[in-house]
């Protein structure tokens, strides 16, 4: 899995640039834009002002997730999903991405409805009951496990929406544990990355170049994180190699059939 995703990141890399430069670079203005959250207003218990620098920066995070990220995870699910360890054709990347934006953004928003909703309910009730708080925590998790693929749903097929979130948790049925520690395998790997891109950039950020050395580490760590996209792009289409009945693998076979056949002809 891992060296596969490798392979076909390393092959790919000009058309993983390019895409980054279209989808990150808007978010990387957008964080310098606003303003970070003064820490220090957290724990002086500055209310008002704490609560609204928390609120901004929330907002603007749950934006970059639900405009932005699902192109980014579109476009490396279409190069996985081309021919592992080749070049990819940046026009289909395009395609998976942009071209189904609007259902990638409705499908995103449904999910980070959902997961908010969850939170917020699991606040309130923890303090209330704390039982029944650590249940819709666990819930939570489960759904966040179950419909982990709906963006690459969304990339390789006509389904989105509820559609979408069903053929996950179809997929995900049966493989739900494996599923959730190849997530946190790569939670881990991706925490480290930032890690080290975090101390760089605290080494590197000083001076007259402070705000182009942090630009430039923020690119690199949205560029490293496309690698991280292909390794679960790659996992969910094998899940879906070992599915049956997809709704979507009709098509599917009957595109590769074709390819296929004119292979064998030429």
């Amino acid at each position: 899995m891992f060296p596969a995703a490798l392979a076909a990141y390393r092959a790919n890399l000009k058309p993983v640039a390019l895409i980054c430069l279209l989808v990150y670079v808007p978010v990387i203005i957008i964080d310098q834009l606003v303003a970070p959250i003064d820490t220090s207003l957290l724990q002086q218990g500055a209310g008002s002002a704490a609560l609204q620098a928390l609120a901004q920066t929330l907002l603007v995070g749950a934006c970059i997730s639900i405009v932005f990220e699902p192109l980014a995870s579109a476009a490396m699910t279409s190069l996985a999903y081309q021919h592992p360890g080749k070049k990819a054709e940046f026009t289909a990347m395009l395609d998976a991405s942009l071209l189904k934006w609007p259902r990638h953004f409705i499908t995103a928003l449904m999910y980070f409805a959902l997961v908010l909703g969850m939170m917020f309910a699991a606040y309130y009730t923890t303090q209330l009951f704390f039982p029944i708080g650590i249940l819709i925590i666990a819930q939570m998790f489960n759904y966040a496990v179950l419909f982990t693929f709906y963006c690459e749903i969304v990339a390789i097929s006509d389904l989105w929406g509820p559609s979408a979130f069903l053929e996950s948790r179809r997929l995900v049925r049966g493989q739900w544990r494996n599923t959730a520690l190849f997530i946190l395998m790569l939670a881990v790997m991706m925490y480290a990355v930032s890690a080290l891109i975090l101390a760089a950039e605290g080494l590197l950020a000083v001076g007259p170049l402070k705000i182009a050395a942090a630009i430039a580490l923020q690119f690199l760590s949205y560029f490293v994180s496309c690698y991280f996209k292909i390794c679960i792009s790659m996992y969910f289409l094998e899940l879906r190699k070992q599915s049956k009945n997809s709704p979507f693998d009709i098509h599917t076979l009957r595109t590769e059939g074709k390819n296929d056949n004119q292979g064998h002809n030429t």
